[in-house]
């Protein structure tokens, strides 16, 4: 799954070197209707 952190911010593009943060990702999920869950093995 893509995750649009840019969006969460309003803007296009994240400026270079920006750090993503786990509030970004998880209020990106949020945006997407998803929900982060532990990878399992196979």
């Amino acid at each position: 799954m893509l995750l649009d952190v840019a969006a969460v911010h309003g803007v296009d593009v994240l400026p270079p070197g920006y750090g993503v943060t786990a509030e970004d990702l998880d209020l990106a999920a949020k945006r997407a209707g998803a929900e982060p869950a532990r990878a399992t093995s196979r």
